[in-house]
């Protein structure tokens, strides 16, 4: 009994020494990057957090207004009608406006695809003009349907409502997917075995994505988490096969995906 306890202590201790000195080596960064961070400020600028729904509710009202109720002189309705009767065969534009709504989520996530260069900064510059860009296109989509109906271009319209639709939701239906796990899971924080990393360069819901994937190629780690707004992401230890090596595996892999990561100890047991 007393060798398995001697045993278990010196195993312990090779694995906690190592991510001790991981961290002390790494510290300044870590400061470095949060307060960075912290002061860029991550928001996803998803519909649902606070602020999302009035803005999108005033720039509906505005451009509705302008479209609709304002004289041809000033809301040039004259050249809105015959161009949106066209709209239904152009589902380049309704590409476009899918893009600029979502943020350019998918140009990112194809980015993340064929490229580890990390964060292009779409969510950075458009996110905070995601509702305004959904207030234009569902004001659209009014002005186009309107347009089909007279012309019974129904199949036109909602192909081209089923794209800009689906584009100007992906981030919101990446998140539930980065996040659907997390409920199951718990939470890491509390748990034995836990290891907490601090994640430089995430701006938006398809870096998340890409680090959790990063993250779950390491063999040796049994679950893993990414939360945009903390920039952090915790790793559980895959019990008998993660260790230290694995940790910096894991760093690794995070970097060699284009974003910056230092290892905090959180708890490892």
């Amino acid at each position: 009994h007393t060798h398995t306890l001697t045993h278990t202590t010196t195993q312990s201790t090779m694995i906690v020494r190592p991510l001790t000195t991981f961290m002390a080596v790494n510290q300044a960064n870590i400061q470095a990057v949060t307060a960075l961070e912290m002061n860029q400020g991550r928001e996803e600028h998803l519909v649902w957090q606070p602020g999302f729904g009035q803005r999108f509710l005033v720039a509906c009202v505005t451009f509705a207004a302008v479209s609709v109720v304002a004289p041809p002189s000033v809301s040039g309705t004259r050249i809105w009608r015959p161009v949106l009767q066209r709209a239904a065969g152009r589902i380049d534009s309704w590409i476009l406006l899918g893009l600029a709504s979502s943020s350019c989520c998918a140009l990112q996530l194809f980015i993340n695809a064929t490229m580890a260069i990390g964060c292009a900064g779409f969510n950075t510059v458009l996110g905070p003009l995601r509702p305004i860009f959904l207030g234009i296109s569902v004001v659209l989509q009014g002005h186009l349907w309107k347009a089909a109906i007279n012309a019974r271009t129904y199949a036109q319209a909602a192909v081209a409502t089923t794209i800009c639709s689906v584009l100007s939701f992906l981030p919101e239906a990446l998140y539930y997917w980065v996040h659907r796990l997390d409920a199951l899971q718990g939470s890491t924080e509390v748990e034995q075995g836990v290891v907490t990393l601090q994640i430089g360069g995430m701006g938006c819901t398809a870096c998340t994505q890409k680090v959790l994937s990063a993250l779950k190629g390491v063999e040796g780690i049994d679950k893993s988490e990414v939360d945009l707004e903390k920039g952090l992401a915790w790793v559980k230890m895959d019990e008998g096969k993660g260790d230290a090596g694995t940790l910096e595996q894991a760093a690794q892999a995070v970097r060699e995906a284009g974003f910056s990561c230092d290892a905090i100890i959180q708890e490892y047991s």
